[in-house]
């Protein structure tokens, strides 16, 4: 939608945009009205009393704009269904609520729920149902299915592969132990174990993930038991990367100091790059940071660098009635937005905001149409400007 200026609204607005859709042949349907123009309809509501009283005055009778729903019946729920069934839709109860809530609402009013609306049309409710009923043996049938396969059964696997089976397992049989010794399996065989880590298998296990060209930071060193055990063992994980002589491949932060500081931004100045406080945080949050770290102040680290607060800083002109109208003249002019997002600098829409109360009455203020600039339409005639504008700018003065 649009952007409408706040305050467009108005009873005769209303009325005259529900003529001319009506006039367009557009559909007048409650859901479409509320799909193309949702504040076409919250104006109708605010300012004429309502849809239906709007529709009233303008001599239509809303029922006439309704669509005719379709009778549900026991026959057409069952036709439905099939008709989804042999065109590889989903069955899924999640899913049909989803697509054709309709449909769904219509299958619990007249069997009762949707399984048994689908064991009316002859499916199986738990064959195209996403939720599992289990049982101890369709667990103990399941874990057997993926023992067969060669999958790991550790608990950890398993949740990866089938979480549900884990937690059916859990609560049916009190353990995922119990559950893998029902099935024939021995725990104790099937439990994985970790890895033994000693100084030497850890730096063996950085040194091959750097011969393989694969990160070897902390964060993101696999497996992730090798990466605590390093920090347990050598005291840091950089110490353990010192010792695999693979510390050089971990990219360190900036460690800032004053000086650092000061360094940077005499060179951000030799590059001509702007210096004022809002600029730098957003292309260089790090250094931002160091800078109120260790000067408090923007200010003072401009200072120590050698250069002058006042010359760097970004100052706002100093804006006046007349003043604004006349940049939106000029932006207008030039054919430039303006949209109060898109306007430069952002302090003219502030002032506009501050001296005629909002942005569209600044922008009427100065002659020019607010809904056609605002809307992206042609820029308005010079007989507009010598007209509404021009009575305007004597108001204001």
């Amino acid at each position: 939608m649009r952007p409408v200026p706040h305050g467009y609204w108005s009873r005769e607005r209303v009325l005259e945009a529900i003529r001319q859709r009506i006039q367009d042949g557009k559909s007048m349907s409650l859901t479409d009205v509320l799909d193309d123009e949702p504040r076409l309809y919250s104006a109708a509501h605010r300012c004429a009393g309502g849809w239906r009283r709007v529709l009233h005055d303008l001599g239509y009778d809303y029922r006439q704009f309704c669509r005719e729903r379709p009778k549900w019946s026991v026959e057409r729920v069952i036709r439905c269904i099939l008709r989804r069934e042999s065109s590889g839709q989903p069955l899924c109860a999640t899913d049909v609520h989803r697509d054709d809530s309709k449909l769904r609402g219509a299958a619990d009013r007249y069997f009762g729920s949707w399984s048994a609306a689908l064991q009316a049309s002859g499916i199986d409710p738990e064959a195209v149902s996403r939720t599992r009923t289990w049982t101890p043996r369709r667990i103990i049938q399941r874990i057997r299915e993926l023992g067969a396969r060669g999958a790991a059964l550790n608990c950890s696997s398993v949740l990866d592969v089938d979480s549900g089976l884990v937690y059916a397992a859990n609560g049916l049989f009190g353990s995922w132990d119990s559950a893998i010794e029902a099935s024939g399996f021995d725990p104790a065989v099937v439990r994985r174990r970790l890895p033994t880590w000693t100084r030497k298998t850890i730096v063996r296990a950085i040194q091959e993930r750097a011969a393989a060209g694969k990160p070897v930071s902390f964060s993101k060193m696999i497996p992730r038991s090798a990466a605590m055990a390093g920090w347990r063992l050598f005291g840091s994980w950089d110490g353990a990367l010192k010792a695999a002589g693979a510390f050089h491949l971990v990219a360190k932060p900036p460690n800032w100091s004053k000086q650092a500081v000061i360094d940077r931004i005499r060179e951000y100045h030799r590059q001509q790059q702007p210096l004022n406080a809002t600029a730098v945080r957003q292309h260089d949050k790090a250094l931002s940071n160091a800078v109120y770290r260790h000067f408090g102040q923007w200010n003072r680290a401009l200072i120590a660098a050698g250069l002058d607060p006042s010359t760097i800083h970004v100052h706002c002109p100093k804006w006046t009635a007349e003043t604004v109208l006349t940049t939106i003249q000029q932006l207008a002019a030039s054919g430039r937005s303006l949209r109060s997002k898109s306007v430069q600098p952002a302090s003219l829409v502030a002032a506009g905001r501050r001296f005629f109360g909002s942005w569209p009455r600044a922008i009427e203020a100065a002659g020019i149409d607010p809904v056609g600039c605002l809307r992206g339409r042609s820029a308005p005639t010079k007989e507009f400007y010598r007209g509404k504008g021009a009575r305007q700018r004597e108001e204001t003065q």
